[in-house]
Order: structure tokens, then C-alpha cells, then sequence
């Protein structure tokens, strides 16, 4: 019977069998890569693109006697 060397036995049992494994590779695969940086880049400008939209709305939809 011939071995695979990048299989690795695990002693583990439960709902966690593995799982250390697949976040393992996971992770290696995304910080890898520049996909992480592309990602980070667009979320912030999402996000800060809702936050300054949600701040213009308010500001043109308030009230005078405010201030």
C-alpha cells in the first residue's frame, strides 16, 4: 500500500475532526494571495461610502430649527 504524503492522520473527535486542517489551508490560500488586500480595499470603501452617504442624507434632511 502506498502512502500519501500530504495526508496527515488526526486524533481527534467530535464536531472539530479536521477543522484545524481546512482553516489551516484556508488560510494559507487567502494570505497567499493579494485577494485579501483587493477585499479589504473594496469592503472600506463600502462601508465608509454607506457611512458618508447616510451623513449627506441627514444633513439635507434636517430640520432648520435645529440649528
Amino acid at each position: 500500500m502506498v502512502a500519501n504524503s500530504e495526508l496527515q492522520r488526526v486524533e481527534l473527535t467530535g464536531w472539530r475532526t479536521g477543522l484545524a486542517n481546512l482553516l489551516g489551508k484556508e488560510n494559507r490560500a487567502w494570505w497567499a494571495s493579494r485577494r485579501w488586500l483587493v477585499h479589504s480595499l473594496l469592503w472600506a470603501v463600502v462601508v465608509n461610502g454607506l457611512l458618508a452617504l447616510m451623513l449627506f442624507v441627514i444633513r439635507r434632511r434636517r430640520p432648520s430649527s435645529w440649528g
